[in-house]
């Protein structure tokens, strides 16, 4: 059998048991990185781009991007390298974080692939190979989340315009903002993202907003006004607000309650 993919590691990732920094170095990718979060809380950073993790959230590294971490976290992780062009081709559309559907079955393929990775017996490596394989074909397939052919070709303008979300959701972006960013016009591009995400762009924005200052109300001690500046919300008491409305907590509750967690 041709190998079409070389594996170069797939384990379980505890960060803190790596290394004792809350931020760790940036690095440059030298190969394909898949990884697939099982806690909540830190921040992954990619070209620059800040993506706060949840957990089941899939993160896809390709070589040469420059990335780092924030805070700790835990993952199951696979690095490859292929030279097949229909490889290459099945992740290239697929953004740098996104939160998949499929989580039971990515979870399992994943756990298989450890146990077949660390294993000595004969033919774990053609299991490695069709594992990896299986994951990258889930994922490919199950992102497809434009339910009309005809709109399959703004994958990447949809893309573009969730990096520049991820980027920019301190400052006060306009749809205009982000529909530029996507290169098309506001009007078409809110209804090629709704049907593409599933939601609005404002409520994709709102729910990285929300991320952002769920980790920082865990892991500093900000005051919530410097919260709402830091996450992009006009005032403190509109973000005392929009997230009581969202999760059902204050802000003020929510960091007692992770407090006594922790």
């Amino acid at each position: 059998m041709e190998n079409l993919i070389t594996v170069y590691k797939s384990d379980y990732y505890i960060s803190w048991e790596m290394t004792k920094t809350e931020v760790t170095p940036p690095r440059t990718v030298s190969h394909f990185e898949i990884e697939f979060y099982t806690t909540s809380g830190n921040t992954s950073v990619i070209n620059g781009v800040k993506y706060p993790q949840e957990k089941n959230n899939i993160l896809i590294a390709r070589p040469g991007d420059i990335r780092y971490s924030i805070d700790r976290f835990e993952c199951f992780c696979l690095h490859f390298s292929t030279e097949s062009n229909s490889i290459t081709d099945a992740i290239a559309h697929l953004p740098h974080v996104f939160k998949p559907h499929a989580v039971k079955k990515i979870a399992e393929v994943f756990q298989d692939l450890t146990n077949a990775c660390s294993s000595r017996a004969t033919g774990a490596q053609l299991l490695v190979q069709a594992k990896s394989l299986e994951l990258i074909s889930i994922l490919s397939n199950e992102h497809c989340e434009l339910p009309a052919y005809k709109y399959s070709k703004y994958s990447k303008n949809i893309a573009d315009a969730c990096e520049f979300m991820a980027k920019f959701f301190d400052t006060n972006i306009t749809l205009e903002d982000i529909a530029k960013a996507a290169n098309l016009s506001p009007g078409f591009f809110h209804s090629t993202f709704k049907l593409a995400k599933q939601k609005t762009p404002r409520e994709y924005l709102l729910q990285i907003r929300l991320s952002m200052s769920k980790n920082l109300l865990r892991n500093t001690g900000k005051s919530l006004s410097e919260i709402a500046f830091l996450c992009g919300f006009e005032s403190q008491a509109y973000f005392s607000y929009v997230f009581k409305k969202e999760t059902g907590l204050s802000p003020k509750k929510y960091r007692t309650m992770q407090q006594l967690i922790i």
